[in-house]
C-alpha cells in the first residue's frame, strides 16, 4: 500500500497471528497450515473479485467462505460471533502495526 510518499506493508507476524486467532476463535479442528492456506486462498480470491468488479466482498462473507471451506457448519455462526472476531482481529492489527518500507519514496528516486 502506498500513501503519498509513504509505503507500508503488513507486520510480518500479523497474518500468522490472525490465522491462529481465526482457528482458535472458531474452534477449527484442522492443522494450522491448512487454515493458513485456506485463509490465504480466500483472501486472494476476494481481492481479485474486488479488483475485477470494482466492488467489495463483505468481510463477514469472506469469513463464512473460509469457515465453510474448513468444514465448519456456518449455520451455527451468527453475526454477533462474526463481529466479535472482527473486533478481536482489529485489536490484533493494532498490536501488530504495519511496517514502513519507504518514507519519502519520491526522494529515493
Amino acid at each position: 500500500m502506498t500513501c503519498g510518499s509513504l509505503s507500508i506493508k503488513s507486520h510480518p507476524e500479523f497474518k500468522a497471528k490472525r490465522v491462529e486467532l481465526f482457528s482458535s476463535f472458531f474452534d477449527i479442528n484442522k492443522p494450522i497450515e491448512e487454515v493458513a492456506k485456506t485463509v490465504k486462498y480466500y483472501d486472494d480470491l476476494c481481492n481479485t473479485i474486488n479488483e475485477v468488479i470494482g466492488g467489495n466482498v463483505d468481510t463477514f462473507e469472506m469469513y463464512l467462505l473460509i469457515l465453510g471451506a474448513l468444514n465448519v457448519d456456518i449455520k451455527q455462526i451468527d453475526r454477533n460471533q462474526l463481529n466479535e472476531f472482527y473486533l478481536k482481529s482489529e485489536e490484533l492489527f493494532l498490536e501488530y502495526n504495519p511496517v514502513v518500507i519507504f518514507e519519502n519514496l519520491h526522494q529515493f528516486f
